[in-house]
Formats: C-alpha cells, sequence, structure tokens
C-alpha cells in the first residue's frame, strides 16, 4: 500500500492528523502489518458509516436458537444438532456478549 492510499484510507475511516501522522512514522513495518492496518481500517469505515460487511442474508441463518437479527430484519441463529460455529473478532468486538446472548436464548427455551 502507497502511503498516499493510507493516508487517503486512514482520513476516510476517521483517524486524527496525529493518528496518520503515528502511523505514517512507521512506515517501515512488515507486509503483514501493513495488511492488518489495513483491515482495521476498512473495518473502521464500515462502523463509521454504520454498515455490515454482511450485505444480504439467507434462510440458512435461522436456527432454533435466535440470538440476533440481520439489517433487513432476518432472525440469525444456530440449531443444537449442528452447534460448532466460530466466533471470532477483534477485541472489545462483542464475542462474549454474543455467547451471553446465545446462552440466554438457550436457557429461556428450557424454561
Amino acid at each position: 500500500m502507497k502511503i498516499e492510499e493510507f493516508e487517503e484510507l486512514a482520513k476516510k475511516a476517521g483517524l486524527s492528523k496525529d493518528e496518520i501522522e503515528t502511523f505514517k512514522a512507521i512506515e517501515s513495518l512488515s507486509e503483514g502489518s501493513i495488511n492488518d492496518l489495513n483491515d482495521y481500517l476498512q473495518a473502521e469505515i464500515l462502523a463509521n458509516e454504520n454498515q455490515t460487511p454482511f450485505i444480504m442474508s439467507s434462510e440458512e441463518v435461522q436456527g432454533e436458537i435466535n440470538f440476533a437479527l440481520t439489517q433487513d430484519n432476518q432472525k440469525v441463529g444456530i440449531n443444537p444438532e449442528e452447534p460448532h460455529m466460530l466466533i471470532a473478532g477483534m477485541t472489545k468486538a462483542g464475542k462474549t456478549t454474543l455467547l451471553l446472548r446465545i446462552f440466554t436464548e438457550i436457557l429461556n427455551q428450557e424454561k
């Protein structure tokens, strides 16, 4: 990624001038770090625009244990027969909150 591209992306993500200068000062980052930074900035842009990386959901996201809604108000859930799933995200992204929500739904169904 060229420095000009980085500056444009950083501005779009809402980084301050000081933050941009700090990142520019460590321009000698390894290629993997630059890619991680690019991913972070893309996520910040989506968050700032209040968008989701999931464009359209499908019927496959519904399950017996529903714990969320998509942007188009479709239920998202898991099936007890297929309980395996991966929950991944950056620090403070809400992984623990998601698990608590799923466990709450399971407990509510057992009543």
